[in-house]
């Protein structure tokens, strides 16, 4: 069984807001980006003569979902078969809860504000298992094995593809679950915006990345969303 696992391509991020739950659209590069990542599956599926599912699973969220739509605009036009596009919630980013699409300074500042809560400690962003104290907020490492186990129920046939778009953290710490990297290596690493990373299952149930690049994390930047 081999997936393509997608990020989502480049979208209208506000500045230093951790991005899971923003509703904004993608970009006009994001456009350009999402069309080479649907040429990139189709040279894939034809360097290994897989059968291409017409069937894209992406998150809730609007840049995924049309990352997903014009990767399958472009897979139609090559294979004349219509593309579905599911979405699913558990294919989403890390949540924050209560205080997602606030400022980082802002989150700190309702953490801050709130005597039931201990101050975060430095660098929380790039704890992968730290929770923020907020109804809804999940880990790192949680929002990973909700992914991972949407991964591991998706059923193929042999030399088939399947294409799934979701966000980068959520799927570097699901391939964590995975058996793919380790939770250290998971934090020094991100996605390329748009460049598919082929895991392939095998018969025994073990993962392999079979093709595609991590991104690694610029060390000045310290953020571990991955989004």
């Amino acid at each position: 069984m081999i997936i393509a696992l997608v990020r989502h391509a480049q979208f209208h991020q506000p500045d230093d807001v951790p991005s899971a739950l923003l509703p904004y659209g993608l970009t006009k590069t994001g456009v350009l980006q999402a069309e080479q990542a649907g040429f990139k599956i189709l040279a894939f599926t034809e360097e290994r003569h897989l059968r291409c599912v017409p069937h894209i699973d992406c998150s809730l969220m609007l840049r995924a979902w049309q990352t997903a739509k014009v990767i399958a605009q472009t897979l139609e036009t090559q294979h004349s078969v219509e593309f579905e596009i599911e979405e699913h919630a558990q294919l989403a980013e890390r949540s924050l809860g209560a205080v997602a699409n606030l400022t980082v300074p802002e989150i700190e500042l309702a953490i801050f504000g709130d005597p039931r809560y201990s101050t975060p400690k430095e660098g929380w962003k790039t704890d992968s298992d730290y929770c923020l104290p907020f109804q809804g907020a999940e880990s790192l490492t949680e929002a990973g094995l909700r992914v991972a186990q949407y991964l591991q129920a998706l059923s193929l046939g042999k030399n088939e593809l399947r294409i799934v778009v979701g966000h980068g953290a959520s799927i570097r710490y699901a391939a964590v679950h995975l058996g793919i990297l380790d939770k250290k290596a998971a934090s020094h690493l991100s996605m390329h915006q748009a460049s598919p990373i082929y895991l392939e299952k095998g018969q025994s149930g073990g993962w392999t990345k079979i093709e595609g690049d991590w991104k690694q994390r610029e060390k000045e930047n310290g953020d571990n969303s991955g989004d």
